[in-house]
């Protein structure tokens, strides 16, 4: 069964444009004969890939955040169509599982077809900026209370799904965050953009007065990171001191980005765009040739702002 245009049209990046900018991206996806229980495959010739759920109902199965339960696995979320899972994204492919929780039609689109799209729909550009991965709230979670980590299944990924949705995501250099503020919400790592001078490990989760400490050697470091609200997070989490601004440099306003599903806050400063991950990635000359730094995402020019960003 070949994917139609009125199905693609049913996300969101997608909702506006007209059929015949599509059409010609169709033939790429390819529809997945999946029944109960079976694990989504994540790899196609050895690369990542795009899973685009159309009406299927898929679980997020992750290792156990609490700090008595390694070994353990535990439910995440259920992840109902239309939904795009980029599994570029996955923390990690051995630890993460996806599998059909309802059957339905979920269509796979190869990495480099996504770039493409990526490249040459500005709407699926901009629409990426604004979401992250349920996965990738993962790495983040063991370093939240543990009475919220105990919870029961239902309870447990409940509680992750509404983080998901109120996640606050930004974008900015390691010389900014002495500037952020956590009045509202925690800051965490969720992943960095390093060049091809940096060999900084990493890894993603880190709370910001750890990541201050980790990137003082490298203020020039792109980060994208997620704030959670106290709300959320219990009482007992309260917000973490931060690093005064000379500790790393000069402070400065990027992007504030809103979670998959939810309006965009108003932006203030630059909005940098980022193509989908993928080992070599693209250049942003263009965006056609392959970067020579694995796992790299290019920044477009800073002129480039998203649509109702102030100048």
């Amino acid at each position: 069964m070949t994917l139609t245009v009125d199905e693609l049209r049913r996300f969101e990046p997608f909702k506006a444009l007209h059929p015949e900018i599509l059409e010609p991206w169709l033939s790429g996806f390819e529809l997945q004969d999946l029944e109960l229980g079976a694990a989504l495959p994540t790899r196609l010739d050895g690369e990542p890939c795009s899973l685009w759920l159309l009406d299927a109902v898929v679980r997020l199965v992750g290792p156990h955040p609490a700090s008595d339960a390694e070994g353990k696995s535990i439910t995440y979320g259920l992840l109902s169509g239309p939904e795009l899972l980029q599994t570029s994204l996955l923390p990690d492919l051995t630890s993460y599982r996806l599998s059909v929780s309802a059957p339905g039609r979920i269509y796979r689109l190869p990495q480099a077809q996504f770039q493409r799209m990526a490249l040459e729909l500005p709407s699926l550009a901009e629409w990426l900026q604004l979401r992250h991965e349920l996965a990738q709230l993962g790495p983040v979670l063991p370093h939240l209370p543990q009475a919220r980590l105990h919870q029961g299944g239902k309870a447990f990924r409940t509680w992750v799904m509404r983080l998901h949705s109120a996640a606050l995501m930004r974008t900015c250099t390691a010389r900014e965050l002495a500037g952020l503020g956590e009045a509202d919400g925690q800051w965490f790592l969720l992943r960095s953009f390093p060049g091809s001078g940096t060999t900084l490990p990493l890894p993603p989760g880190l709370p910001l007065p750890q990541l201050l400490e980790r990137v003082r050697s490298e203020p020039s470091l792109t980060l994208q990171l997620v704030q959670l609200p106290h709300a959320l997070l219990g009482a007992d989490q309260q917000p973490s001191p931060c690093a005064s601004s000379s500790a790393i440099g000069a402070t400065g306003a990027d992007s504030r980005l809103r979670s998959p599903g939810a309006a965009p806050r108003s932006f203030n400063g630059r909005c940098p765009r980022y193509l989908p991950s993928h080992p070599g990635g693209w250049s942003g000359a263009g965006g056609r040739g392959l970067l020579p730094h694995a796992g790299q995402i290019p920044r477009l020019p800073d002129q480039a702002r998203c649509a109702g960003t102030p100048a």
